[in-house]
């Protein structure tokens, strides 16, 4: 894809060209240019890596090499506009996000679910669950999980008290 720079006067109308596809491209793109640039003991090869940039970007459509003053002045008034926030995705937003955490906090509110799983989490999985919980108001299914995992942690854990450690087994 070909971003058609004489139609944009933004960054933001630069994005709105962007299929996941051109994303792609120009994220690896930043992504290798930061790596030269970390990997770099000195910078004294810039003039390699812009050219290298130069032609990476026109495959995308966006001509960095020498510019008419016009071509200038326009990626000047694009590189000057901050982009703006992204656009919301459909169920994004406060509102989604607490209807999918209340809803989580309710199917996780399972005695049994709780039993079965919470020993199969490490400590941060459990306690980034029991905030979660906890945070959505869901109190008693945050306490079942954190005593149901603690029922499973060993002594180095971080949740264990050697009473809720799991009975064992009397020898014989």
């Amino acid at each position: 894809m070909h971003l058609a720079l004489e139609t944009a006067h933004t960054t933001d109308d630069l994005a709105d060209q962007c299929d996941a596809a051109t994303t792609a491209h120009l994220a690896r793109l930043m992504l290798h240019t930061f790596a030269v640039l970390g990997a770099a003991h000195r910078w004294d090869h810039l003039g390699e890596l812009a050219e290298d940039l130069a032609r990476d970007a026109a495959r995308l459509g966006l001509p960095i090499a020498d510019q008419d003053p016009e071509t200038l002045a326009h990626w000047e008034q694009i590189a000057e506009t901050p982009p703006g926030p992204p656009d919301p995705r459909p169920g994004n937003g406060t509102a989604a996000v607490t209807l999918a955490a209340e809803q989580l906090a309710e199917r996780f509110s399972d005695d049994m679910l709780a039993d079965e799983i919470a020993g199969q989490l490490n400590c941060p999985e459990a306690d980034a669950l029991i905030d979660l919980l906890t945070a959505t108001g869901a109190a008693r299914a945050a306490d079942l999980w954190s005593a149901a995992h603690a029922a499973h942690d060993q002594e180095e854990d971080a949740h264990y008290t050697p009473s809720s450690a799991a009975p064992h087994a009397p020898e014989n």
